[in-house]
């Protein structure tokens, strides 16, 4: 050896160089994302918010579904009931009008809508012999009148020598009813007036 010095490096200088560099964080790249911000839904990745999101209208969808599902069939019952009332209306005010007219058009005749109907109904009797009659049921059963709304009625119709009541033969306890021959006569002069106004109210298009 010459006795020279034998250069040295400063080792302690690069170590810490080195550390410092080891230690220091490495950014992450823009747009990549932290696995706890993502998700997989049918199969694809998608960040977590956008997840969210999906789950809310996946949701939205579900209660307008099951809204649509209740109301339609319930908007369409409430239509149908609708019509039929609709109809049941129409039918009354039908039936109405009529009355009317039936009445103003036999009122010259001093009938009324419901005296013509029993003497209709009466005139439509056939016996094998005798006289034909109804009872008082069977009469209440064609013209819808309540049993002493009837008996008022053909009350009256006695009173005018319309109608005749008699006992029937066989329960003593029946009452029978005829037309005579002054109501078939009144019945027949009035017949072809009141099938006239029906079929101007039952055939007319107009209300």
């Amino acid at each position: 050896m010459d006795g020279s010095a034998t250069p040295t490096m400063d080792t302690s200088r690069a170590s810490r160089n080195i550390a410092a560099q080891s230690t220091r964080r490495v950014p992450q790249s823009r747009g990549v994302q932290r696995p706890s911000d993502v998700g997989v839904v049918s199969g694809e990745v998608m960040p977590r918010h956008y997840m969210r999101m999906h789950g809310m209208q996946v949701h939205l969808i579900r209660m307008q579904q099951s809204w649509l599902s209740v109301t339609v069939p319930r908007m369409a019952a409430t239509q149908a009931e609708q019509a039929l009332v609709e109809q049941w209306r129409d039918i009354l005010a039908l039936h109405a009008r009529t009355q009317c007219e039936l009445d103003r058009a036999l009122h010259g005749h001093g009938l009324c809508a419901s005296d013509f109907e029993v003497l209709d109904v009466l005139a439509g009797c056939r016996a094998p012999k005798g006289t034909p009659s109804y009872r008082v049921q069977e009469i209440s059963e064609r013209v819808h009148l309540s049993q002493s709304a009837l008996s008022r009625l053909i009350a009256r119709l006695e009173k005018e020598g319309l109608v005749e009541r008699c006992m029937c033969p066989q329960d003593r306890r029946g009452v029978r009813v005829a037309l005579t021959a002054k109501g078939r006569a009144l019945h027949g002069e009035v017949l072809p007036v009141q099938r006239a106004v029906l079929a101007r109210m039952l055939t007319d298009d107009t209300p």
